[in-house]
């Protein structure tokens, strides 16, 4: 056993595994959303990309559902074994469609995201719908994504590798001026909005001070909502050996070993600086930034220890956001033995190893990764989710789930 980011101790299983294309879900639980995966493979080739050691970067997509297929499998999912826990009529989890390819890249992929959105807009309960992209937007493709109703978050993903010099990326992926080009495009659309992805956030790609504080004007006056920056994930999942990674990003993969996060904090307090002097949101988790187009409390306990030290209070997230949040963080939990009851009836668990307690839902058993985030969901906004450990269902372990905390 390992010690966590909060101070209790907590395993994950499966982290010797390596996980494959075959044991990607169609429907699964991850940190911030639910995602939904018809396509596999994408056309970049990034070296920091989980897709690498799948086999799935620098590839032809290749379709394994149809849209139809798509949308039935996610009814299936919020209407069967989930709902026992979570009322799938009053749920908001976002649907991300496409972690595993990029559903802008190419015309087969954007011409199924219009459709699975329209269909989804038909038979779902309404809730956001997230794209992850380093595509070139247009009107076209827009309009018609806008056309359903349903409201739809781009995360766009832009290391400023390109600008720094630095070739981390290959093929088609945007430069920073499409992708604040993209922005503009979003904001002038009824239904969705823009969150710019900044990562990896490492010290090789860091710009001069004066040139950060430039780019962050620039994202602050593009049409973009907020910027949400992660560092470079290390462990199970990752393409360390990419020779990209180990001679362009030396100091990065430098760090000690067991730090499962390369994050450049220097610049960060440069960056946050320039974004609180802007009025630009900016966000260390994507269920702050998720939580801030939605205008909700953010929904999985950032607020709340051993998240609200590294994660939340150093944000630069508007005050009304942050009053959100602390309604949350006020509000207490009644029916706890019920819940229990429930969750156990979920986890096909004894009874007595699922508990209520002091703001906590304490299993006192491993649980896999896509029930842990299924609970999450359901009630990280109010309570802590505290189990034996975690075992690992997909290619990275998400901040949340890999602080699944020990009872």
């Amino acid at each position: 056993m390992q010690e966590s980011a909060n101070g209790g101790l907590r395993r994950v299983a499966g982290d010797g595994r390596q996980v494959t294309r075959a044991a990607v879900p169609l429907v699964a639980e991850h940190d911030s959303w639910i995602t939904v995966d018809p396509i596999l493979g994408c056309p970049a080739d990034c070296a920091y990309c989980y897709l690498g050691p799948l086999g799935l970067r620098a590839a032809r997509p290749e379709v394994r559902a149809t849209p139809e297929m798509v949308v039935a499998a996610v009814e299936d999912h919020l209407y069967g074994r989930r709902a026992g826990v979570i009322d799938p009529a009053y749920d908001k989890t976002p649907l991300c469609v496409g972690n595993y390819t990029d559903m802008v890249l190419t015309r087969p992929n954007r011409d199924a995201l219009v459709r699975i959105v329209e269909l989804l807009a038909e038979r779902i309960p309404r809730r956001p719908v997230v794209v992850v992209t380093k595509g070139r937007l247009d009107a076209d493709l827009l309009s018609a994504l806008d056309a359903p109703g349903l409201p739809i978050y781009w995360f766009l993903s832009q290391s400023m590798a390109r600008t720094a010099g630095v070739p981390l990326e290959r093929g088609p992926v945007a430069d920073l001026d499409t992708t604040l080009d993209n922005a503009r495009l979003v904001s002038r659309t009824t239904h969705q909005k823009a969150v710019h992805f900044w990562r990896p956030f490492v010290a090789e790609l860091r710009p001069s001070h004066a040139d950060l504080e430039k780019l962050v004007g620039r994202l602050a006056t593009s049409g973009l909502s907020a910027s949400v920056v992660v560092g470079l994930t290390r462990g199970p999942g990752v393409p360390l050996a990419d020779e990209r990674l180990v001679t362009l990003l030396d100091q990065s993969m430098a760090a000690p070993p067991g730090e499962g996060e390369v994050f450049d904090d220097e610049g960060w307090a440069e960056a946050r600086e320039f974004a609180v002097a802007a009025g630009y949101p900016l966000y260390r988790n994507t269920s702050c930034a998720l939580a801030f187009l939605s205008g909700r409390p953010e929904a999985l306990g950032t607020w709340r220890p051993p998240f609200v030290e590294s994660r939340c209070l150093p944000a630069a997230c508007p005050i009304a956001q942050r009053d959100r949040c602390a309604v949350a963080a006020a509000g207490e939990w009644t029916g706890g033995a019920t819940l229990a009851a429930r969750v156990a009836a979920f986890l096909s668990l004894d009874a007595g190893l699922v508990s209520v307690t002091a703001g906590e839902l304490v299993i006192g058993d491993m649980i896999d990764e896509f029930d842990y985030n299924t609970l999450l969901h359901g009630y990280g906004r109010h309570m802590a989710i505290r189990a034996q450990g975690v075992r690992r269902q997909k290619a990275w372990l998400g901040s949340f789930t890999g602080g699944g905390i020990a009872a």
